[in-house]
This record gives C-alpha cells, structure tokens and sequence, in this order.
C-alpha cells in the first residue's frame, strides 16, 4: 500500500497489489534506453496491437525491443526536433511504415513528420485521447504560414512615387542594423571601411618581423615600446597611412596586453592585468610611484624566492592608504613575467583574434531591441515573403494610412472589406475578408486562436515548437525537454517566460500525474537542487533515493507499470518490495526548484530579489544551473 517510507515521502507499493489507478487502457508500455542518457518510450495497446514510440534517438534499441515481442510499430512521437529525440525516426519509418507525429510549428526540422499538432489539439492513439500540450522554452519552432499572404502582396503598390521621388518606408539606419534588431543586416560602408583600416592597426601590433611593417617603421618611427607607429607627416605619400593611423584610438581601446617576458609592457600605463591601466585604476598610488615608466619585467625581482614584485615608493604609507595598497596587490596576484614573447589581445573577439565582422559590430553599438527575426527570416519562406512581413512588422507597409500620412489626398477606404480604414494591421489581421483566409488555415488544424493587436506581436507569439504528450487516462505526461526530475530544459531558443508558462501548464495537470522525461539527469540535477535549498527535507530524501537508483544501475523515471523492465527484480529483491519511483507532479512540486521559483531559501540562495516575478527567478535559476 502507499505510504512514507524511511528514505522519504515517496509512494511506496506491495509487490502484491497493483498501483491504485482511476482506469488502465495502456496494457503495456516499456521503456528503452538509447545513446549514453536518453530513455525512448515504448507505448502498446493490446487490444488493437497499436505501438507508439516516444522520442526514438536511434532506432536499433527501438527495433530490438520490438522484435523480441514480435511487435510491429504504428506512431512515433516527437516532443521536439533534436537529434537526440528524432535521430530513430526515419530508419524506423522506413522500417515499419510508422507514422511521424510531432509540433506544427516545429515540421520543417522533424524528419519525416507526417501529422502535426498543436497546442490543445485531441489525437486518438487507439482510442486513448491524448492531449498535446505546447512547452516552448527548451526550443521553439520557425513558421512559415505567412506564404499565405503572398497573394496579398500583389494588392500593394510597393515602392509608389509621389512627384517622381521614391518613397522611402523605412530608414537606412533601421536597414543597416542586425537581423536580430530588426534591421536587414547591411552594413553600413563608412563603419565597414574603418573595421577594415582597423585591422592594419591591429596587425601592425602582431606581425613584428613582416615586411610591410618594416617599412612603416622606418619611415614614421614609434611610439613607446614598438607597439604603435608614429603619425605620418608632410604632404606627398603619407595619405594611406594617415587614414589608418586615425583608427588607432579605438582599436587600442579594445586591445590588452598579453604578458610573456615583460620587456614590451609598461607596469603603469599599459593594459595588462586589468580592464584599465593601473595608473588609471590607482592614479593614488601611481603618484606615488618612484619609477613610473618601468616595463613589467623591470618591476619584476626574480632574485627573491620565487620571484616578487619590486615596488617601489616616495614615502611610506599612512594607515588609510593599507585597504588601498591591498587591492592593489590581490589585482597582481597570479600575474608574472614568463619565457614567452608578449603579445596583444582583441578584448571582444573570439580567442583573443581581431575580425572585422566583431569589430564592426563595436563600432555600431546599437542597442538591442525585441524583434521576432526568427518568425521571419524562415529558410523555406520565399525572400519576397519575409520582406513583406519584415516590412509589416515594422508598419511600414504602403497602405492607404500611410501614404496620407506622407501628404497623398486620398480616401481611405480598406480596398478588400470596404469597411473600415486601412491599416497594416487590419488588412493583415482584422479586415473580414483576410480573417475568413486565417479561419480556414486555423480550421484544416482545429485550432482557434485570439490575435494579437499587431502583425509583430502576431509573428512574435509563433515560436512553440517543443510539445508534451499527456495521457490523461494513464495520468502520463511524455515532457521530452521540457521538464525533467528535479530540473528543466536548457533555454537555447526560448526565454524564462516561455519556459515559466510551459511549466505552468505541466503544473496544473493532477499531482499523481506521472512524468516521463528525455533524459536521465536526476543524479546531477539532485546535487544542484541541494547546493540551493539544502534545508528541504523532502529534497534530501529524494536525493538519497536517487543516488541509491544510479548506483544500480536503474533509471530514476517511473516504470511502476513496466513489468518487462529487465532490471526490476534485481531492484524489488534488494528492497524488498516494488517502488514507484518518485517522478510524479507531486513529487517535482516538493523538490524541482524550477518549479519552486518562490521559495525563500532559493532566493535567498541566488540573491534573487523579492521584486523579481517567476519568469525572471526562473531564468535566474536556469543560469546558475547552467554554471553549475
């Protein structure tokens, strides 16, 4: 019977009774485990002799499975488009002849997909209904419904004149911004060109023994430490170089020093050990200073010990000037001259190297805004398209408002209903005749969807892609990504709030609803729980209960009702009874601390504000899991 046992509050079983279900219709289910974590879940009604597999990353534990119990397969689930959720799939449909189920959003990157479904949409797998459940958050899906309005484009007069002029919808400054911006991602030649020239700095700095520096060199001379050359001057064959030695600020501005011998590094007015030059940092301690033009090798005593540094001063210091001369010194802490030549770095590019696309990209500093890019700029999506919607987005398209706006007399009537005036935002939303063409896309898939107030916040709401099973007749939620034991999915194309509201949706299922997740990571995910709510009592059993699991060997996701599981009598022997190991809602509510955004120790634990909602606590969570 269920009650709480030593190890923790966990349903526990006699091996001699059944779990106490409202009803049973899946007579057997089996779970496979495929590459170094992933579990596939075999799902198999024995009246029809219908067999779903959820989530196959390969297809020969799938095919062996199946094999051994002479099975044939019929559906294969997708939560989402990873390979490792998808990487069986077109074996197995070659196969058997299977039938690929997965997100709408998410078709175009889920191989072989052949139904789609939606968010709140009832699919029948042998007559259990199964509810699909969107869960944006761990990845979301790119959509391409927007073909549909191309006829619509032809209604448009892109580009029309007035008194011969063009009229131009949208600013150059908002076309030369990134993609991800809102902008088309050119560049603009004036930044462009000072990149450019801005790499000859940064290769002069590198390149000591090529020829071309050579002869700079000699013809302008230095400055400081054969880093920098001097200024061209004088009226003939100095302009090339003039225009390149004007990027030289801010090119220093973003390189540091890398130090080897020392030689070529001055201890006080170079950037080496900080963001800024010491003599900038500690300009007190920099006026006091007995030598302020040494290199660091010369500041450098490699006769004492180990090496130390030889720092000297005009007078001593006073008592207030101590705390002051600490930071100093734990700021040089780690640092000292070595055998290697030194070198600069590029502060902003990868691996220390200057590239002109990072540089670029510097010199723009525009500020990053909210734009749906990845709803718009779709692979399969005809260019013509994506322009038209980038345009709408941004509500520049030629519609009759606009061009009055622009000082055209004209009436402004919607050309399609009659009705009402046109707007971008009606004619591609509201007006009655576009919304009979939205209907009866959203009818072919039985979805009803409430609009949005404008095309951006339409194409900006289109990025579910990831999507949960739920067997409400078996109390089974199939999460994929979403949600695991004790953690969630990584956010690599969600955000916090999509993520929040995903679990929101899991969170409202009934608590004894069981959870069956794409990966075994509770082992690790336990250690990380604990590191950040150490007093919950609940957690610590758990965590034992798992820790006790995975040194077995056995899976720590529920296969109470996985009799062929070869590895369950092993495990009910060694306790001496069968366990229903604790992935339930219920569970994941007690310890998951994604799940948990509001508990104090938590907050307390990431210094997350009491002001902080739980999409933001979430994504807090989610960073320090990340680093963990």
């Amino acid at each position: 019977m269920m009650g709480y046992g030593s190890r923790g509050y966990y349903p526990q079983w006699n091996l001699k009774e059944r779990p106490p279900t409202c009803e049973e219709p899946l007579k057997g289910e089996t779970m496979v485990p495929c590459l170094k974590d992933n579990y596939a879940y075999l799902l198999h009604d024995v009246d029809t002799g219908t067999v779903g597999v959820v989530d196959p990353s390969e297809a020969v534990p799938v095919i062996d499975a199946l094999s051994r119990k002479n099975r044939n397969l019929t559906y294969i689930l997708n939560t989402h488009h990873h390979h490792d959720h998808t990487g069986g799939n077109a074996e197995l449909k070659a196969r058997y002849g299977a039938k690929v189920i997965g997100s709408g959003i998410d078709k175009d990157r889920i191989p072989g997909i052949d139904i789609v479904l939606k968010d709140g949409d009832k699919w029948m797998f042998a007559g259990h209904e199964v509810v699909v459940i969107e869960t944006p958050g761990h990845t979301r899906g790119h959509i391409s419904s927007l073909i549909i309005l191309e006829n619509i484009w032809i209604s448009f007069s892109v580009g029309r004149e007035k008194h011969g002029e063009k009229v131009h919808l949208v600013k150059w400054e908002v076309v030369c911004t990134d993609k991800e911006k809102g902008g088309l991602g050119l560049r603009k030649l004036a930044l462009l060109n000072k990149a450019l020239l801005g790499k000859w700095i940064w290769r002069y700095a590198c390149e000591k023994n090529i020829l071309w520096r050579q002869v700079i060199k000699v013809k302008y001379g230095q400055e400081g430490l054969d880093w920098r050359p001097k200024k061209g001057n004088g009226a003939v064959g100095v302009g090339v170089w003039k225009e390149i030695w004007k990027e030289s600020d801010w090119c220093w501005d973003n390189i540091t020093f890398r130090v080897g011998k020392g030689n070529l590094i001055c201890f006080w007015t170079d950037v080496w050990c900080s963001e800024s030059p010491l003599a900038q940092c500690f300009p007190h301690l920099f006026g006091m200073a007995a030598h302020q033009s040494l290199t660091v090798k010369e500041m450098w005593d490699q006769n004492s010990g180990q090496g130390n540094w030889n720092l000297h001063f005009l007078r001593d210091f006073n008592d207030w000037e101590i705390e002051l001369v600490g930071e100093f010194l734990h700021i040089l802490r780690g640092f000292k001259p070595s055998l290697e030549d030194d070198s600069v770095l590029w502060r902003k590019g990868r691996s220390g190297q200057f590239r002109v696309k990072e540089a670029y990209s510097l010199l723009t500093n525009s500020e990053v805004m909210g734009f749906p890019h990845k709803s718009i700029w779709v692979a399969r999506v005809p260019t013509k398209v994506a322009f038209f919607a980038w345009e709408a987005s941004w509500g520049k398209v030629l519609t009759l408002d606009s061009l009055q706006r622009r000082g055209f007399q004209l009436p402004n009537r919607c050309f399609l209903c009659e009705c009402e005036e046109e707007s971008v935002n009606h004619i591609l939303i509201y007006c009655t005749v576009v919304r009979a063409l939205w209907d009866i896309v959203f009818g072919l898939v039985d979805v009803k969807w409430v609009f949005p107030g404008t095309v951006k916040e339409v194409l900006a709401s289109w990025r579910a892609g990831h999507i949960s099973f739920y067997f409400p007749g078996s109390g089974a939620i199939f999460t994929g990504d979403t949600l695991f034991s004790l953690s969630c999915g990584k956010l690599f194309e969600g955000t916090p709030e999509q993520m929040h509201s995903s679990l929101s949706k899991i969170m409202s299922l009934p608590d004894e609803t069981n959870i069956y997740c794409g990966h075994e990571y509770t082992l690790s995910n336990s250690k990380f729980a604990l590191s950040i709510e150490p007093k919950n009592e609940v957690l610590q059993s758990y965590a034992t209960h798992v820790a006790h699991l995975r040194s077995k060997g056995l899976p720590t996701v529920n296969f109470s009702c996985f009799p062929s599981f070869k590895r369950l009598n092993e495990y009910t022997k060694f306790l001496g009874h069968q366990e229903k190991i604790p992935t339930t809602l219920k569970m994941e509510k007690m310890c998951n601390p994604f799940l948990r955004t509001s508990s104090p120790e938590i907050r307390k634990s990431l210094k997350i504000t009491a002001t902080a909602d739980d999409s933001e606590a979430l994504g807090i969570i989610r960073e320090a899991k990340d680093n963990f």
